[in-house]
């Protein structure tokens, strides 16, 4: 294989171990969605491919285990071991206790944002727009964190109203 011209970027890394967490959307979902996928299984995956880096992006575990979450990412990223450098966390910005939660990780340098699936059958479209959640939007740019928009493609335009409304913010759009 060619060496490529730029560095590679697997910009969208997920991984999870059912033994200690299970995000509620694999239930059901069968092989080889509902097995484990952590670090073992990609770095096998992507043997012998010129990565030079990952950046772990949340799965949509539960709420309660968001924490966990984050702390299992954080020291995987903290050992140095392999090629998960960064990580963007999953946090609600609607959420009471969202600040709490992301303030924590403000100086956390691997951390470098947040992004919550909206694109569920439980998020009314236009709950990005509220004012909570956008006056939290901006608490993460004046972090210098960014915000992944995961979106149905009928509302982009509330995810084009909420980057307008946060200046300081960067957003990213993804699936």
């Amino acid at each position: 294989m060619p060496t490529p011209a730029h560095p590679i970027i697997d910009t969208h890394q997920h991984l999870w171990e059912l033994e200690r967490m299970k995000p509620p959307w694999l239930t059901g979902a069968g092989p080889p969605l509902e097995t484990k996928n952590f670090i073992e299984e990609y770095t096998a995956a992507v043997a012998g491919l010129p990565i030079d880096m990952a950046v772990y992006m949340e799965v949509n575990v539960a709420s309660e285990q968001k924490q966990l979450e984050a702390e299992r990412v954080i020291r995987l990223i903290d050992s140095g071991n392999t090629l998960t450098k960064a990580a963007i966390l999953s946090a609600n910005p609607a959420a009471p206790g969202f600040r709490p939660f992301v303030d924590q990780f403000a100086s956390t340098d691997c951390v470098k944002g947040y992004r919550q699936v909206l694109h569920s059958k439980a998020t009314p479209p236009g709950y990005c727009l509220s004012p909570t959640f956008v006056e939290n939007c901006r608490h993460l740019g004046k972090q210098g964190k960014t915000f992944d928009l995961c979106l149905r493609t009928g509302e982009l335009q509330d995810g084009a109203q909420l980057a307008a409304a946060c200046s300081e913010t960067r957003f990213i759009v993804n699936h």
